[in-house]
């Protein structure tokens, strides 16, 4: 089990001068401090027109700084929006190789197909057509990536030509690719696609995730022609382990995700290993909140409650800066 951080960049109303410029300057610390704590990845959402939500719209600048910053921790597209006229697929096969490059080969491709109105609508999308052009679009991708010369020939996309798409990537035949869902068929989906699970279901009880994850499975059981050179069977779900500070001062917040690696046999699934992923769960909640403790700390901005304060939910009631969920505890 490895774990990872994910961002949504939220940031509170009033839209005040410097509170996004302080949301993604905090975020890039947080990234930072998350590769020296030791967390497998950084994810973050491609979103449009979710005000206060997420004011992530763009991250691949912010992946292309991350990836200075840092050395070790890979940097997931969560997701990388396909449906037209989101991202043409030549030029995400031509960003994420970039991506790649610079990142000394560290990028998980994550891939999706919106589901908000305010994003559908703002972007002329037509919501029946985005599965079919996620599907088109990931082929077009793989071709561009694996293909000395390439020329999409589909129903959304078309080029005139075959052309040398440039540059490829540095992972070899290319980055892991995953797809995103929530639903129970989206997840049987991507497997059947050979991708890795993406399983976005916040709000959904924790238990209704066997259910999702026994349907990924059984789609890679399923799963003849993978979409990509190889199948990704890696699983990977987000719980909230913290919200975002209530103050102006301070608005990324983050979730953390945990990679769940291909299922073993029934015999290898003993009590011993599942007590040791639940230590490991416990023990990198712990090191979550230590980070932000150390943020508030170092922006002098509250008293900082201890951690065993935050563990058992005894926060100040005026000002309360962190929520922890059941997850976390």
């Amino acid at each position: 089990m490895k774990f990872a951080l994910f961002y949504e960049i939220p940031v509170a109303k009033p839209f005040t001068d410097g509170k996004e410029h302080a949301a993604y300057k905090t975020t890039l610390e947080q990234a930072v401090l998350g590769e020296q704590a030791g967390f497998h990845s950084f994810w973050t959402v491609e979103h449009h027109f979710l005000e206060e939500y997420s004011h992530c719209s763009n991250p691949e600048v912010l992946y292309g700084a991350v990836a200075a910053r840092t050395k070790n921790i890979r940097i997931g597209y969560g997701v990388r929006l396909l449906p037209a006229p989101y991202n043409h697929p030549i030029r995400t096969a031509e960003s994420v190789a970039v991506l790649d490059l610079i990142s000394d080969g560290r990028v998980d491709f994550g891939t999706g197909r919106s589901s908000t109105r305010a994003e559908l609508e703002g972007f002329n999308v037509d919501p029946d057509q985005t599965r079919a052009m996620w599907r088109e679009a990931l082929g077009h991708i793989v071709g561009a990536w694996t293909e000395d010369e390439y020329q999409a020939q589909g129903e959304y996309w078309q080029m005139g030509a075959p052309r040398r798409v440039l540059p490829k990537p540095l992972q070899q035949p290319h980055p892991p690719i995953w797809g995103a869902t929530s639903s129970v068929d989206g997840h049987y989906e991507m497997g059947k696609r050979g991708i890795g699970l993406l399983s976005f279901t916040v709000g959904n009880p924790p238990e209704n995730l066997e259910e999702r994850i026994v349907n990924y499975r059984r789609g890679l059981a399923d799963c003849t022609e993978p979409v990509g050179k190889f199948t990704n069977s890696t699983a990977a779900t987000s719980f909230s382990s913290m919200s975002s500070a209530s103050s102006s001062r301070l608005a990324a917040s983050s979730r953390a995700a945990v990679t769940m690696p291909p299922a073993r046999t029934a015999g290898q699934e003993t009590a011993e290993s599942a007590l040791s992923s639940l230590r490991t769960m416990v023990s990198m909640s712990e090191i979550t909140l230590r980070l932000v403790v150390r943020e508030f700390q170092r922006r002098e901005m509250y008293k900082v409650p201890t951690l065993s304060g935050l563990s058992t939910g005894n926060l100040p009631c005026a000002r309360s800066v962190y929520r922890s969920s059941a997850s976390a505890c």
